[in-house]
C-alpha cells in the first residue's frame, strides 16, 4: 500500500511522491514536508470477510460441547487479553473456532460488541498477510463506528493507535484461525500483533498448530485448554459420521449401507480407529457415499488404523489404472506448490516435463483431476482464477513425508528449481515463479541461486509487486545469511540507473531498514542520498526524505558531525523547493532558519557532488 500527501501546495503532493507502508509508519503517517496526515493511494481497497464460510462450518460442527462451554465461560470472565487454543492437524481447530465465532456474533447482536473473525490460509495469498489483516480490521472499525475518527484519518494510522482509541463503551473480539499458516510467510506476525497489541477493550482469540515460534509468542497467553484441543469423544465421532452420511436430507441413503452386513460393528470399528480425529470421520463418510465399502470391496478389517494410514490408503487408491502416472504427478504437484494452481498452470507444468500429451481437449488431465475429488478442493489463486490444492494441510504434509512419493516429490521440486532459473519459462507460470521461485530454490537448498534472485533489483521489485511483502522477503533472508550476504545491495547504486530504477532503490532501502541491518542500512542510505542528490537535484522530495531517513539512523554521525546536520540539510532542501535560499544567501538568516552555518551546508553538498559519503 502506498501513501500520498493530498495538500495541493505541498512539495510532496506536487511531485506525486509516494511513501510505502514502512516509510509512512516511520513518519507517523504524516507528510515529512507539510506534516499533514497522509492518505492511502487507494481508498476503495476492500478485504473480503470470512463470515459465509465460518457460518457454514459452524453449522456443520458436531459435539465439542464441553470445550465450547469452557471457552465461552473463559471469554465471559476475560474481556481483554489473549487466549490461545492449540491442536494438531485434523483435530478440528477451525470448526471449533468457527462455532465460537458464530456464538459470539449472535451475542454481539444483543450486547453491541464487535466480533471480527479472520482466517489465515497459506494458499490465500491475498489475505494471508499482515497488510490485508490490518486493512481488514481498520475497515471494520470504520464500518462499526467504534473509534473516534472525526477527521477521517483512521486508515492512515498504525493499527496499535486505532485499537488504543476504541470508545470506552465498546469491546472488540478478534478471532484468528491458522496462526501456523501465516507463520510460513511471516514468522513475526504472532509476536507483532496478538502478542503485542494489548488494550483494555480488545480480546484476541487464536488457534493453530503449536509450532515452536508460535508457542514462544503465546507464552503469556491464557489457555482455556492447557493441553490443547483434545480428541473428540467416541460418541461425537459416531454422530459426525452419521450426520455426514445424512447430508442435507437428514437421512442417509440406503446405498451407503449396501453390502455391509453388520453396520453397527463396522461403525464401532471406525470410531475406534478414528482416535478422536474428525478428519478421519470425514474421509470415511466420503468413502461410504461413493460405495468404497460395498459388497465385494472392503470390510471393517480394511479400515485404516489411523489418520496417517487413511491418507496413505487414499494415495494408494489413486495409483492404479490408466490415470496412474498423471494422478501421481498431480499429488506431488499439489504437495510441492506454494499456492493454488490454475488448470492452465498445471497443464503447462506437466507439458513442460513431457508428462502428458499435447491434447487440445485436455481430456486426460481433466479426468485425472476429477478422479482426485476426495483429496482436492479449489480456491482463488492470486490472479483470481480457480486454483487446485489439497483440501486439508494434513494431506499435503503426508504427501511430502510418505516414502511412496519420495522420488516423485524430489523430481517435482527439481522441476520447479529449473523453471525458477529459466530465462523464458512457460508464459502461464511466469507470475507464479516470480512469487514462489525463491521459495522453491530455498526448499531445494539452492541458497546461492535464491540469493541471486533476491539481489536482483528488478526481480525483487517484481516479487513485491506480485504481493510478496517485506516480512516474507525478510524470512527468506533469515535463511540465506542475513546482513552479511545482503551486502551486494550496495553495488546496485554503482550501475547506470535511470528514473525507472527509483522504486527498486526505495524497496531495497525499505527492506534493509525493516530488517534492522544497521551497518548496511547506514551505508545504503548515504549512497542513495548521494545518488538522488546528483540525479534529481537538492530540492527534490526524495532528497528531503533521504536526509530525514539518514537522520534516523543510529550512526548518522559517521558522515556528518551530528544528527542535527542531517535534519538541517533536509530543512534546506525543503526550503529550496519553496523558492527560498537559492541564490545570494544571507548566512545569518540561513543559520537562523536552517540550524547550521551556510558554509558547512555548502561543504556537505560539495562532498555529495563528489560522491563522498
Amino acid at each position: 500500500m502506498n501513501y500520498l500527501c493530498l495538500q495541493k501546495k505541498c512539495n510532496f503532493h506536487l511531485s506525486e511522491t509516494q511513501l510505502s507502508e514502512l516509510q509512512a509508519e516511520n513518519y507517523n503517517y504524516h507528510c515529512p514536508s507539510c506534516k499533514k496526515p497522509l492518505e492511502l493511494e487507494r481508498k476503495d481497497l476492500k478485504v473480503r470477510d470470512f463470515i459465509g464460510e465460518i457460518q457454514e462450518d459452524s453449522s456443520k460442527t458436531i459435539g465439542r460441547k464441553r470445550e465450547i462451554q469452557k471457552i465461552m465461560d473463559f471469554i465471559k470472565k476475560k474481556h481483554s487479553g489473549l487466549l490461545w487454543i492449540s491442536g494438531k492437524a485434523g483435530i478440528g481447530k477451525s470448526f471449533l473456532l468457527a462455532k465460537i465465532s458464530d456464538l459470539l456474533l449472535q451475542k454481539a447482536k444483543k450486547d453491541g460488541s464487535i466480533v471480527l473473525p479472520y482466517r489465515f490460509r497459506n494458499q490465500d495469498r491475498e489475505r494471508c498477510n499482515r497488510d490485508a489483516f490490518t486493512q481488514f480490521i481498520k475497515e471494520r472499525l470504520v464500518t462499526n463506528n467504534i473509534i473516534e475518527d472525526s477527521k477521517g484519518t483512521l486508515h492512515s494510522r498504525p493499527l496499535k493507535d486505532c485499537l488504543a482509541k476504541i470508545k470506552k463503551a465498546k469491546s472488540l473480539v478478534i478471532l484468528l484461525d491458522g496462526l501456523d499458516e501465516i507463520e510460513r510467510r511471516d514468522a513475526d506476525f504472532a509476536f507483532d500483533f496478538p502478542a503485542s497489541l494489548s488494550f483494555p477493550s480488545v480480546l484476541w482469540i487464536c488457534t493453530g498448530k503449536p509450532t515452536p515460534i508460535i508457542e514462544e509468542a503465546m507464552t503469556k497467553a491464557d489457555t482455556p485448554l492447557p493441553r490443547g484441543l483434545p480428541p473428540m469423544q467416541d460418541e461425537e465421532i459416531r454422530n459426525l459420521i452419521e450426520r455426514s452420511l445424512a447430508g442435507d436430507s437428514g437421512k442417509a441413503s440406503s446405498t451407503v449401507f449396501k453390502g455391509i452386513k453388520d453396520f453397527e460393528h463396522f461403525l464401532s470399528q471406525a470410531v475406534e480407529r478414528a482416535k478422536g480425529l474428525p478428519l478421519y470421520a470425514k474421509h470415511l463418510a466420503e468413502d461410504l457415499k461413493v460405495g468404497e465399502y460395498q459388497a465385494g470391496k472392503k470390510t471393517s478389517f480394511d479400515l485404516p488404523a489411523g489418520l496417517q494410514e487413511y491418507h496413505q490408503d487414499l494415495f494408494v487408491r489413486m495409483s492404479s489404472g490408466d490415470l496412474d502416472m498423471v494422478r501421481t504427478q498431480l499429488l506431488t504437484l499439489f504437495a510441492v506448490a506454494n499456492e493454488p494452481l490454475a488448470f492452465h498452470e498445471i497443464r503447462d507444468f506437466l507439458l513442460h516435463r513431457k508428462l502428458i500429451p499435447l491434447d487440445s481437449k485436455n481430456q486426460l488431465l481433466e479426468s485425472a483431476i476429477q478422479s482426485l475429488a476426495p483429496l482436492v478442493s479449489t480456491a482463488p489463486d492470486p490472479e483470481e482464477e480457480v486454483g487446485y490444492l489439497f483440501y486439508h494441510p494434513a494431506l499435503r504434509e503426508h504427501a511430502l513425508q510418505t516414502p511412496d512419493l519420495e522420488a516423485s516429490v524430489s523430481l517435482t521440486k527439481d522441476a520447479f528449481v529449473e523453471l525458477a532459473l529459466k530465462k523464458a519459462p512457460p508464459a502461464s507460470l511466469v507470475n507464479y515463479l516470480i512469487r514462489s521461485g525463491v521459495y522453491h530454490l530455498i526448499d531445494s537448498e539452492r541458497d546461492k541461486e535464491a540469493r541471486g534472485l533476491l539481489l536482483n533489483p528488478h526481480h525483487l521489485f517484481q516479487m513485491h509487486a506480485q504481493g510478496i511483502q517485506l516480512p516474507e522477503l525478510l524470512g527468506y533472508w533469515t535463511r540465506l545469511g542475513g546482513e552479511e550476504k545482503a551486502q551486494p545491495y550496495l553495488e546496485v547504486l554503482d550501475h547506470d540507473l535511470d528514473q525507472e530504477s527509483f522504486p527498486q532503490i526505495d524497496l531495497i532501502c525499505q527492506l534493509v531498514q525493516k530488517a534492522g541491518w544497521s551497518n548496511l542500512s547506514g551505508n545504503l542510505s548515504r549512497k542513495s542520498l548521494s545518488f538522488y542528490f546528483n540525479f534529481l537535484g537538492p530540492a527534490h522530495p526524495k532528497v528531503v526524505l533521504s536526509w530525514l531517513n539518514l537522520s534516523d539512523l543510529p550512526d548518522c554521525t559517521k558522515s556528518f558531525s551530528s544528527r542535527n546536520e542531517t535534519q538541517a540539510m533536509a530543512k534546506w532542501s525543503e526550503l529550496r523547493s519553496q523558492g527560498q535560499f537559492l541564490e545570494k544567501v544571507d548566512p545569518v538568516a540561513f543559520e537562523k532558519e536552517v540550524g547550521i552555518p551556510y558554509s558547512r551546508a555548502i561543504e556537505i553538498e560539495e562532498a555529495l557532488k563528489a560522491g563522498i559519503q
